[in-house]
């Protein structure tokens, strides 16, 4: 009874940690918050829905379309949403949105609950949930940067060409985010990395480049 009492404990305050360390302020793209790979913490209504697949047709080459998949699939929402909005303007009627989720080729158009953080002008970002990824249960941070204190156990990179990496997920952005997920998860088990890691950070700086990178983190 007593290990079973310690077990719930110890189980417990893992959850809360998680919980602890979901959160994330996510970055703004033409004043809209950006979800990718986590949704907003703050209630929310979709205004809009956009079809993102047809930005993939002029995607130059393979290994532009898999570093800045998510990227692309947001600038091409947005500007199909600024078409709207400028449609609306002509007939005196405005169209408001704050924020944009990713989900596979669909980005939902949404507007923030009055008052939540990220709303309005400025810089900073929505709120937003992390998600984990399903095989590994490691967290991951796209276009956002966590809340929580962590130091950086690596940098990592993924291989554009697919040499030499994993190559699973049912999207071109799926297929970088696991493949370095996994590299990192082979460091650790053939210990070329200092400690195990909670999250990957993609750079979403790097993505804007059309490169896939990112640092391997650990919470405080």
């Amino acid at each position: 009874m007593k290990k079973l009492l310690i077990l719930t404990l110890f189980l417990s305050h893992q959850l809360l940690m998680a919980q602890k360390n979901d959160k994330a302020e996510v970055f703004k793209l033409d004043g809209v918050s950006l979800f990718a790979k986590c949704l907003p913490e703050a209630n929310y209504e979709v205004i809009e829905e956009v079809k993102a697949s047809g930005m993939l047709k002029s995607a130059r080459t393979n290994a532009e379309l898999i570093g800045a998949a998510g990227y692309n699939k947001f600038t091409y929402a947005l500007e199909q949403m600024n078409d709207l909005k400028l449609k609306a303007q002509k007939k005196g009627k405005t169209l408001e949105y704050d924020g944009a989720i990713l989900d596979g080729n669909l980005v939902q158009i949404i507007k923030l609950a009055q008052g939540s953080k990220g709303t309005g002008a400025g810089n900073n970002g929505a709120i937003s949930i992390a998600e984990s990824e399903k095989k590994t249960e490691k967290l991951v941070f796209y276009a956002s940067k966590p809340l929580a204190d962590y130091k950086v156990v690596s940098a990592i990179d993924y291989n554009q060409g697919g040499l030499g990496e994993t190559m699973r997920g049912t999207s071109s952005m799926d297929v970088a985010i696991n493949g370095m997920l996994d590299k990192g998860l082979r460091w650790v088990k053939k210990e070329k990395i200092d400690s195990d890691f909670d999250a990957l950070i993609v750079d979403w700086r790097m993505l804007r480049l059309g490169k896939v990178r990112g640092e391997l983190i650990k919470f405080n």
